[in-house]
């Protein structure tokens, strides 16, 4: 028993020297930046003829942030500690029939996107993602499958730079 310990200790030294961390959510919580407060969404802005994208956006943004921990979730106006900004840049969507094959779509779709947080009492901007973006070619039913599926990536990409540090 002893050997496999030893063994397998000396693999996660290992493991560790090559850059390798074992996975801890506690150890770089994205709660730090905003201190466990509360978030609600304050204004999307887009210039899309897809009258659905702001409330998919906000439903996206809101699941990401509940399951990442980020902050807690609140419907106050008044209540919240802080609140995110989402601003759609440029969004194209092209597709064309492929019913010579499986009467599948196929799509592609881009999104550029930046999401900011700002203090609720002070206004002062606290994270900005900056301009993500994010292209994704995809077969499918329907082209606003697609759709969805690049607008969770590019969200999914902009709260990843929330744990990126230089």
């Amino acid at each position: 028993m002893k050997k496999i310990f030893l063994v397998f200790s000396i693999f996660l030294m290992f493991l560790h020297g090559c850059g390798y961390a074992i996975y801890n959510p506690q150890a770089e919580s994205q709660t730090e930046l905003l201190d466990g407060g509360s978030i609600r969404i304050g204004t999307i802005t887009q210039t899309t003829i897809y009258p659905w994208l702001p409330y998919y956006l906000a439903t996206t943004i809101r699941s990401e942030i509940l399951l990442r921990n980020i902050a807690t979730w609140s419907s106050s106006e008044k209540g919240a500690d802080y609140y995110i900004d989402i601003d759609v840049t440029d969004f194209q969507v092209s597709s064309f029939d492929d019913n010579f094959t499986t009467g599948d779509e196929i799509s592609s779709a881009t999104v550029d996107l930046a999401i900011s947080i700002y203090n609720n009492r002070t206004e002062e901007l606290v994270w900005s993602s900056g301009t993500v973006s994010y292209t994704e070619n995809f077969e499918a039913p329907r082209a606003t499958d697609s759709i969805e599926q690049v607008l969770i990536e590019g969200i999914q990409i902009a709260l990843d730079k929330m744990n990126t540090r230089f």
